[in-house]
């Protein structure tokens, strides 16, 4: 019976060495590379939280214009939201700042806003905004400029009418 062929050779204690040290260099790659795969997903899933936080404020903001019975810009680049809860869009410190009319302030853009620009509505000749401009600075390269646009309710419409002709004539009290 020749039992040589199922018996192990005997490893050199160098030979062990060997493949320790290789065993030990394999474990630290392995290792490195999964603290890169979870440095990239916290990056990615910081990426998406903020870009969460960009899309919820611009939302927000779509539904202020939207929804608001009329804009009025002031003299200090202030955008005048009358609605239910009144209230005035403004920039400051490169963030752009819903303040209501009970001094509660909400940050709706933190990402470097730069520019808060308007149009005036083309009908009736009126001081009432149309159109509102937002321009954001991602980059150092790339802007995105925003576009909302305001179509003032049934009410509000026959209301200014109602105003300008009132206008026409003089009442004495």
């Amino acid at each position: 019976m020749n039992s040589s062929k199922n018996k192990i050779a005997a490893f050199s204690l160098p030979e062990m060495l060997v493949v320790l040290i290789i065993m030990g260099i394999l474990f630290l790659l392995v290792m490195d590379g999964t603290a890169l795969f979870i440095q990239f997903a916290q990056k990615k899933s910081n990426t998406i939280a903020e870009n969460g936080k960009f899309y919820d404020g611009y939302y927000k903001l779509n539904d202020l214009i939207v929804s608001a019975d009329s804009l009025k810009m002031n003299k200090n680049n202030q955008l005048y939201i009358y609605r239910s809860i009144p209230g005035h869009l403004h920039i400051s410190e490169s963030c752009l700042l819903f303040s209501f009319a009970n001094e509660k302030n909400d940050t709706l853009l933190n990402t470097k806003v730069s520019n808060l620009t308007y149009k005036k509505a083309l009908i009736d000749n009126n001081d009432y905004l149309d159109s509102v401009f937002i321009d954001i600075h991602q980059d150092s390269l790339k802007v995105l400029h925003l576009y909302f646009v305001h179509k003032p309710s049934e009410k509000e419409i026959l209301r200014q009418k109602w105003m300008n002709l009132e206008k026409k004539y003089q009442y004495e009290e």
